[in-house]
């Protein structure tokens, strides 16, 4: 006649459970966040390289900017101000340029540091690099752009000398807030129309 089983005692069910896992919370935890890092990573690779790239770019021109020196800013100070007292003199406002500091019969300026179009380029540039395809469109978008950006740093100077001419109140308004958004605001639209320009004729390949 056959036994029948044993019934096990609810204290030795309980004593010879399954093991415990030998990974302790904290490291459970680690482990969850490494495993979800990878996967944003894999899932995200492109676009975390090229913040890299961009990151990268844009401090090497910030690092050879400061280690040329002040002479460099020097030079670049007063050819914004011969360009700016250019412009006013074809304007008709007697525009003269004595070292950074620009004359006209309507108003005078400074040429400091934050006057150039340098970080605006640079940022552009830093941007332009850091997208994802060939260099031929690259080498394109950042001349245009680099252009397009002086040209539209010196309608603002010009403005800002008949702003100041016209409504002085105004005057640090606008250099301080209007301008400086706007310059922001056209340096990311030119990346905009440039990325768009590169996505619609050249395929995306290695940068």
């Amino acid at each position: 006649m056959a036994k029948r089983p044993r019934r096990i005692p609810h204290h030795e069910s309980q004593e010879q459970g399954p093991p415990c896992s030998d990974i302790r919370p904290p490291e459970r935890m680690i482990i969850k966040v490494s495993r979800a890092a990878r996967s944003l990573f894999h899932r995200h690779k492109r676009i975390l390289r090229s913040w890299l790239i961009f990151l990268g770019a844009l401090g090497t021109m910030h690092v050879l900017l400061d280690w040329s020196g002040p002479r460099v800013w020097d030079l670049l100070d007063v050819w914004t101000a011969r360009t700016t007292a250019w412009s006013l003199f074809l304007l008709g406002a007697d525009g003269h340029a004595d070292g950074k500091f620009v004359t006209s019969s309507i108003f005078s300026i400074q040429i400091i540091r934050e006057c150039t179009a340098v970080h605006p380029i640079m940022i552009y540039a830093a941007a332009v690099v850091a997208y994802p395809c060939r260099w031929r469109p690259k080498v394109l978008g950042i001349v245009v752009g680099a252009l397009t950006i002086l040209l539209i740093n010196q309608f603002r100077l010009v403005s800002l000398c008949y702003l100041g001419h016209w409504y002085p109140a105004m005057f640090e308004t606008a250099h301080m807030l209007v301008w400086q958004s706007l310059m922001i605001f056209v340096t990311v639209l030119l990346w905009v129309m440039w990325a768009s320009f590169a996505v619609r004729v050249h395929d995306p390949g290695p940068a």
